[in-house]
């Protein structure tokens, strides 16, 4: 019994880590919506305040399906991390994330990672990541 309880458990948390992160944008347009995801997914920033969220680009491919409000981005960033009296840490992260444009009113993206399900805090922080830059781009806009 406490094994089928331990598995429904370990299904529901999974299941839900997932689901996918949504962002609504009302007032914006939908072209200036594509064009600040695109910008986004092309020429993307890790710089923080924070030393320990600072990572370095290494590839970055993005493919665009306008037709389907569609962006796919397999993208490697790798950081060198030195904290006091440790040794150096050296980290590389695969990151595949899809972006979608939902036909929704307000315009509202949609971020589904591929291949954070084990770590759902990545997830997470990437989505927030680039909401906040596509929110960014669309400041002046406003």
């Amino acid at each position: 019994m406490i094994k089928l309880i331990v598995c429904i458990l370990t299904t529901v948390i999974l299941s839900g880590c997932s689901a996918p992160m949504q962002q609504t944008f009302p007032e914006i347009d939908r072209s200036h919506l594509w064009t600040a995801m695109v910008a986004t997914a092309m020429a993307p920033q890790y710089e923080s305040d924070n030393f320990r969220k600072r990572w370095i680009v290494a590839e970055n491919e993005v493919e665009l399906h306008p037709k389907q409000g569609q962006i796919d981005v397999k993208r490697i960033i790798h950081r060198s991390l030195q904290l006091p009296r440790q040794r150096p840490q050296r980290d590389r992260r695969d990151i595949l994330f899809s972006v979608y444009l939902l036909p929704t009113t307000p315009p509202t993206i949609e971020f589904v990672s591929h291949n954070s399900k084990f770590l759902p805090i990545r997830s997470l922080n990437e989505a927030q990541r680039y909401f906040d830059a596509v929110e960014a781009l669309l400041v002046p806009i406003k």
